[in-house]
């Protein structure tokens, strides 16, 4: 019986790839492996455009593995991440002991310290108007009696922050 390779291979490819997740979470001592899989990701492009070596490695593999059709739409968490990967933001500080967390709340101070008040509103910008709501307590809790003028709609949530975030840094 003919079977349809293109959905065994994804699922394999699944498979293997939680199994992957599952390893790398437990070698590091971490219990989240959704979360372990997406940052190893994020680390995993930043450093094939910083090695050449490093990215020969992952070409290598790639060969290696039958190839796969993507067929699910991708989540907003990883809409987010292509978004911030792709982006032409520049950091203009690195904050030791912190990284940016997709898994968490949003925290636009710290959007603020990274990218600056000048990128601030390109940063905000790169997420769902859901997780720009997250991060609205923090700045109403410093600024009370204030909202933004609608919280159905992303453009008045990001003139919000940027406006109680980067205008009274």
């Amino acid at each position: 019986m003919p079977t349809d390779t293109s959905t065994s291979t994804k699922t394999d490819s699944a498979v293997a790839t939680t199994t992957l997740a599952r390893v790398l979470a437990t070698a590091l001592g971490l219990p989240d492996a959704g979360r372990v899989e997406a940052a190893a990701l994020l680390v995993a492009a930043e450093e094939v455009e910083q090695s050449s070596h490093f990215a020969a490695r992952v070409r290598a593999a790639y060969d290696l593995l039958p190839e796969s059709k993507a067929t699910r739409k991708a989540t907003s968490g990883e809409d987010a991440v292509a978004k911030i990967l792709s982006s032409t933001l520049t950091p203009v500080r690195y904050v030791e002991g912190r990284e940016i967390n997709l898994a968490a709340p949003l925290d636009p101070y710290f959007l603020l310290e990274v990218y600056g008040a000048e990128q601030l509103r390109q940063a905000l910008d790169l997420f769902p108007l859901a997780k720009l709501k997250e991060g609205l307590p923090a700045v109403m809790e410093r600024h009370p009696g204030t909202k933004p003028a609608s919280k159905a709609s992303k453009a008045a949530v990001i003139d919000y922050l940027v406006r109680y975030v980067a205008d009274h840094a």
